[in-house]
């Protein structure tokens, strides 16, 4: 037989490839690092929505595609992230759907850091997941998401509505159980 003991080991487990798995980018890495995001199920399967409202205790309801206007005259609303306020996001393709997610820290003026449930339709809680603003202006009007389980940025560029504030009131009496896991 030819090769070592561990080159033949390594040909039998699959280990040797001629396509090497392509490297992560150096800020990915960073990232990756410096946040550790990662995914949980505490068994049950959650939408983004009460996730939310269970996290900042913000009292909207209804389907996350409706929250910002839902939020008019109730909530303050803005197009600048702060920690603690609420991103509202459209749909991929419509806004039949959108996302909410929790703004938990602010790394530079075009990265942010949320928590949020029901990202990949999964029912499972994504904490400490970076969304970076792609938006022309610098407006926060369009975004890319963390794609935790390849440890890399999403392929799509979602349309964001803005950020709803709760009050300070509601923010700081009522984190609820599920953020608390992330702090």
């Amino acid at each position: 037989m030819r090769g070592s003991i561990r080159e033949r080991e390594t040909k039998l487990s699959g280990l040797e490839d001629d396509h090497p798995l392509p490297r992560r980018k150096p800020e990915e890495a960073r990232l990756t690092e410096r946040l550790n995001p990662s995914v949980l199920s505490d068994g049950r399967r959650l939408q983004c929505v009460p996730f939310v409202r269970e996290a900042t205790g913000i009292d909207i309801h209804g389907n996350a595609n409706r929250w910002w206007d839902l939020a008019r005259g109730h909530y303050e609303r803005s197009r600048r992230p702060e920690e603690g306020a609420i991103l509202v996001m459209r749909g991929w393709k419509s806004d039949r759907h959108g996302h909410v997610a929790v703004v938990k820290e602010i790394l530079d003026e075009r990265t942010i850091v949320v928590d949020h449930a029901n990202w990949l339709n999964d029912g499972k809680i994504y904490l400490n997941a970076p969304v970076r603003d792609e938006s022309p202006k610098n407006d926060w009007s369009r975004v890319r998401v963390w794609y935790t389980p390849g440890e890399q940025w999403g392929h799509r560029v979602y349309a964001a509505k803005g950020f709803i504030y709760p009050t300070e009131n509601t923010a700081e009496n009522t984190l609820g159980p599920t953020f608390a896991l992330s702090r």
